[in-house]
């Protein structure tokens, strides 16, 4: 519940301003294409939702793989603390373009949990919406016939069919079906899959035809662009972002700009003056009926988006449109102008952080540490021994006067059995500025940090092998100097391997396997290595199926270097998981040691099984 917690905090923080990012770059974007047709104004907003939905999914996987922190930039190691002038080192400058800026912020886990159950509540009533909207659409569709359709109606749509469709791949395709019900005000069109336009029976009637040509040129007009299933397209990617005021800006111009290139198709089987006014005709009888009750979110009908004022202007307007040749160059200068921006927004992000976790590895302990370390640690600095060198990056180190206090903070890194960890990586960050200070611990795992201005910190440590850890505080310079112990756990090990066999028309050489691929460790760990792995054999009948693909498992390996509990993370064929079984069962470890004693750790193996011609 807490991961998921923090991937809605980051989700909710940057789409706060990732959609605004966005819905300004668009709306520039429309005024260029403000005498362009419709149809491209409606292309632009499409590309302005997938562009936030792209630039939500971007915060989202570097919040989850890790990559967080104040600002990315490239260590400068030197023999004596330096600062780093920002904006002068060309290194610096490098790694901005490369990494970016990623900024975390620690949200109390209970608002961090309060978020969360807003969010999935407020989700569960917009879906209960969509739901409830698909019943009403399916209802319609259920209460509608096709049957007594007057040929005029038949002609009519016939022909503007096939006016629609002349030149088109889709003119082979038959006219949509055409159902009629007196359960509705105005026409609609239904269904994603398979569209259908539904009548009321007013229009049926003789003395309505100039209204029933209207309705059937914008109903057929939504056909011919298979607005239903884009539409529905549309409301899945919007889903998310509903809290957003300006995500229903976006879906507002998707859904008027829609209306508008209907409203350009209709006019080329009809006269613009006529069916400008059969719209007005018909926007009068609708109008003594409740029509917005009967909507429906997975229906289009004639007066959606609420402009009828704007479309009536825009089938009078005189004014030529500009020429294709130019609404195309304003169209691709409008996407250009939205991409640019959200690559260049993929750039900075912002990352909830609800727990003591980074990278899935749980912090140490608040309070001392159990074993040899509770006792000791704080005997393991003393007073007058000079900390290690530090390094001082991004934004310059506050002057040290009267008025800012300054003070000092130490620790210990050990390991989950109380061993010290030398030349671990501790980072000072602060989270007012863009002030930071790297330091490693010395040989018996102590750090320090010296000249600390007083402000909210946090401390990141990390070292090769081992998880990493980190802890959010206040310093307030005064008083007894902070003493923070951070408890390292071990990494996990992966094993791959390659099984490979000739395909039933042409057997020939046995199975191979690659050896394994071990992680890199450091500190007091050495990793566990494979003694006996026999390989895993190419199932007959799944090489007779031609199945093929990769198995991965996942175990632990015990202290005796037995592999336990192995279960299947996914597999593509049955025989290959148990090929993949009966093999790593068998397997045999020289155990993880840590600071020479064997210990338990996770496993990943994957099984990769292919077929050679």
């Amino acid at each position: 519940m807490d991961a998921l917690s923090r991937l809605v905090g980051t989700f909710l923080l940057n789409a706060a301003w990732q959609v605004a990012l966005v819905s300004a770059a668009a709306t520039v974007g429309d005024l260029l294409l403000r005498r362009a047709p419709a149809r491209y104004r409606h292309i632009l907003w499409e590309i302005a939702l997938l562009g936030t939905v792209v630039l939500a999914a971007s915060s989202l996987r570097k919040a989850m793989v890790g990559r967080v922190g104040e600002v990315t930039v490239i260590t400068v190691s030197t023999t004596t603390a330096e600062v780093v002038p920002a904006g002068t080192n060309a290194s610096k400058r490098l790694a901005w373009l490369r990494g970016g800026i990623h900024r975390r912020i620690v949200l109390p886990l209970a608002l961090g949990r309060v978020v969360l159950l807003l969010y999935v509540s407020f989700m569960a009533v917009v879906l209960a919406r969509l739901v409830r909207a698909w019943l009403l659409t399916r209802r319609i569709e259920r209460s509608a016939s096709g049957d007594a359709l007057p040929d005029h109606v038949v002609t009519i749509a016939e022909g503007f069919w096939c006016a629609m469709t002349a030149g088109d791949w889709r003119g082979r395709q038959p006219v949509p079906r055409i159902l009629h019900s007196r359960d509705i005000p105005g026409p609609v069109t239904v269904g994603a899959r398979r569209a259908a336009i539904v009548l009321p029976d007013g229009l049926l009637i003789p003395d309505a035809r100039q209204e029933l040509a209207a309705a059937l040129a914008h109903e057929l007009a939504h056909n011919f662009r298979r607005d239903c299933l884009w539409n529905l397209i549309q409301e899945l990617l919007y889903l998310p972002f509903a809290f957003h005021p300006l995500a229903r800006l976006l879906k507002s111009r998707l859904a008027e700009t829609r209306e508008l290139a209907c409203d350009e198709l209709a006019a080329q089987v009809l006269t613009a003056r006529l069916y400008a006014r059969s719209l007005v005709r018909m926007a009068h009888e609708i109008s003594r009926f409740e029509l917005r009750s009967a909507r429906a979110d997975y229906t289009l009908g004639v007066f959606d988006a609420d402009i009828l004022e704007e479309r009536i202007m825009k089938l009078l307007d005189k004014r030529p449109c500009a020429s294709a040749r130019l609404a195309k160059l304003s169209l691709m200068a409008s996407a250009v102008l939205v991409a640019a921006l959200a690559l260049a927004a993929t750039a900075f992000s912002l990352t909830t952080v609800t727990g003591g976790v980074i990278g899935g590895v749980p912090s140490g302990t608040s309070g001392g540490i159990s074993g040899g370390v509770s006792g000791g640690a704080v005997g393991g600095v003393s007073d007058g021994v000079p900390g290690p060198k530090s390094r001082v990056q991004g934004g310059e180190v506050p002057a040290k006067n009267g008025e800012n206090k300054t003070g000092s903070l130490s620790g210990i890194v050990v390991d989950s059995s109380g061993g010290r960890i030398p030349n671990a990586e501790v980072r000072l960050v602060s989270r007012n500025n863009s002030f930071q200070q790297s330091v490693q611990s010395d040989e018996t795992g102590n750090f320090s940090f010296d000249d600390v201005p007083a402000g909210r910190y946090t401390l990141e440590v990390s070292s090769k092998g081992m998880g990493g850890v980190f802890r959010s505080f206040e310093f307030k310079a005064e008083g007894e100097p902070p003493f923070f112990p951070f408890v390292l756990h071990p990494g996990s090990v992966a094993e791959t391997v390659a099984v490979t066999a000739k395909s039933p028309n042409n057997p020939g050489d046995k199975a191979t396997k690659m050896g394994p691929r071990r992680i890199r460790v450091g500190g007091n760990v050495e990793a566990a290595k494979v003694i006996e792995s026999p390989p895993p054999n190419y199932p007959e009948a799944a090489k007779n199926r031609g199945a093929q693909g990769v198995v991965v498992l996942e175990a632990t390996i015990s202290a005796t270097g037995a592999v336990e509990d192995l279960k299947v993370v996914s597999s593509p064929d049955d025989d290959l998981t148990k090929a993949a079984l009966d093999a790593v069962n068998k397997w045999r470890y020289q155990p993880t040691l840590l600071n020479g004693d064997p210990i338990e750790v996770v496993t990943t193996v994957s099984v990769n099984f292919t077929l050679q011609d």
